[in-house]
């Protein structure tokens, strides 16, 4: 190969380079932008009282001093619970091995299976790691 075709395969080379990285950039960004606005559940929206009603046999509400109602809870596999924070303080709850932080009076969704926890799942609320039991059936 002589020096001029080695420097055309060298241009196209850095045009394709800059081309990928642009569309690259674009469609990751035009993604993200979809799947933010599209994650977002329209049962996260609803009011404590609305999602309760919905929830009433799948939730666990804790008080101020973490003591859960109910403290053992019963749900299909693959059930959708709802985690209630009545405390006047945030508060870390957990499930199995996974933490998150509840705001005060607000609630958080989840699914609970078998496959990526266990039958038996502790629940817990601030320094009580073991507040309340969740079997899944």
């Amino acid at each position: 190969m002589d020096k001029k075709t080695i420097y055309e395969i060298a241009v196209l080379v850095v045009v394709g380079v800059i081309i990928g990285l642009y569309f690259g950039f674009y469609n990751k960004n035009s993604k993200s932008n979809q799947s933010s606005s599209s994650n977002a559940s329209p049962i996260q929206k609803l009011s404590i009282d609305q999602a309760s009603k919905f929830f009433t046999d799948r939730q666990i509400i804790f008080d101020s001093n973490c003591k859960p109602t109910p403290e053992k809870l019963t749900v299909k596999d693959n059930a959708a619970i709802m985690i209630v924070n009545q405390g006047k303080d945030d508060n870390t709850f957990s499930l199995g091995q996974t933490s998150f932080k509840i705001s005060a009076g607000q609630y958080k969704l989840t699914t609970v299976n078998s496959k990526m926890l266990s039958n038996n799942i502790i629940v817990g609320c601030g320094a009580n790691k073991s507040a309340a039991s969740i079997t899944i059936q």
